[in-house]
């Protein structure tokens, strides 16, 4: 039998359709990963996004849970008789410090890092700083800034018995602190006299 012959013309439109279809379908393949890469970029940028969202939720849920907490112990201890009488107009270091009524216990029960007594005068009277009984007054340096903005607030609010917070910037971190003027706390028996003011951090 003679060789079956086979026509240039026609090989030469199957090789240009084989190459026309793995064009195709490198194409598609390209495109393909495309997507699936855009795709996954996309949800890694929600995901990063829904997890700002959720820290940035936590986190002021946080700073509202230490903020009413800090308000409700310093209403505690700034509208108490007992404490009137002994720190408002003038310093009982004995009760305070050395019975532990405002001393230690406030660091190790409470956290809280200063507690401080401010007369009518602005003036640091008594300080209690990691727990440890300091020198009266070391506030201001302590603090790094002036807080008479928040101590007048508290004066102000004393009537209704009210708490002042604020969140500052301590040692380049934040810190919550806390004012209220000391009352009487509707006891009959505790006399009343002019106004000072107890503040603590937390």
């Amino acid at each position: 039998m003679p060789p079956t012959s086979v026509d240039p013309g026609s090989l030469t439109t199957h090789q240009n359709y084989i190459r026309q279809s793995l064009l195709c379908m490198s194409g598609l393949l390209f495109g393909l990963f495309f997507v699936g890469g855009l795709a996954l970029i996309l949800v890694a940028l929600q995901l990063n996004s829904t997890s700002r969202e959720q820290t940035t939720f936590y986190v002021n849920k946080a700073i509202e849970s230490r903020t009413l907490a800090l308000e409700s112990t310093a209403s505690d201890y700034a509208f108490w008789g007992d404490a009137y009488n002994n720190m408002h107009a003038a310093v009982n270091v004995d009760w305070a410090f050395n019975r532990n009524n405002l001393g230690g216990a406030m660091y190790e029960s409470f956290d809280y890092e200063g507690v401080f007594v401010i007369n009518a005068d602005n003036r640091n009277i008594y300080s209690v700083i990691d727990g440890e009984l300091s020198s009266s007054d070391v506030m201001s340096n302590w603090l790094g800034q002036n807080v008479d903005s928040l101590l007048q607030q508290a004066r102000v609010l004393a009537a209704d018995e009210e708490v002042v917070s604020a969140v500052i910037e301590l040692d380049g971190h934040p810190a919550l602190i806390a004012a209220a003027a000391f009352t009487t706390g509707g006891d009959p028996y505790v006399e009343t006299t002019g106004a000072s003011v107890g503040i603590a951090s937390g």
